[in-house]
């Protein structure tokens, strides 16, 4: 057996053991569900969850950066935040933030900080992307620096999720159709 393919097969072996052993895969997964009013949203989750689940993260990440920032402009637009497609995936974010600030998101100080930092490591996506990626004729990154990339960004974008949800439900509980009147 030549040595390439001895590689090749235990990189996939390595792959299988970690879906197996429930490596969070599962919550990666969990945050590309998508809106359906943006345009390639579906197409750009399907790429990235295609990645995942054939254990090939690094093929996912020019996809994962054009799906967080659709995703991340849908949410500023929903915030009332101008948005322009000149403006980067990093300046969004703080944008974003600010605007979560003001509206008494964070409970904590660190929460605030892992969000303020992601401004930095959006700022850095663009450059994984662009050179690390297959945007471009490039080497690839590390399976391992492409799940803790994948993982990161999930992580995030569940939370702002859920911080959406959070402020729909509280601006829906304040602008009741029926108003203040008991009708009986």
């Amino acid at each position: 057996m030549e040595s390439s393919d001895h590689a090749r097969q235990v990189e996939e072996c390595g792959q299988i053991a970690l879906r197996l052993a429930g490596s969070g895969f599962g919550e990666i997964e969990s945050a590309f569900d998508t809106p359906p009013d943006e345009a390639n949203f579906d197409a750009a989750a399907d790429a990235v969850l295609e990645s995942i689940r054939k254990g090939k993260p690094q093929d996912a990440l020019d996809r994962l950066h054009v799906w967080t920032t659709k995703f991340l402009r849908k949410q500023c637009r929903d915030r009332g935040i101008v948005v322009t497609k000149e403006r980067p995936l990093h300046s969004l974010m703080g944008e974003y933030v600010k605007a979560i600030r003001a509206a008494g998101a964070f409970e904590t100080d660190m929460t605030e900080r892992i969000m303020l930092s992601n401004i930095k490591i959006l700022e850095t996506f663009n450059d994984v992307r662009n050179n690390k990626s297959l945007a471009h004729d490039n080497p690839l990154l590390s399976q391992n620096e492409a799940n803790l990339i994948l993982a990161h960004i999930a992580a995030s974008v569940r939370f702002m999720k859920a911080v959406e949800m959070s402020h729909r439900t509280k601006s829906a509980a304040t602008t009741s159709p029926l108003g203040d009147d008991i009708p009986f």
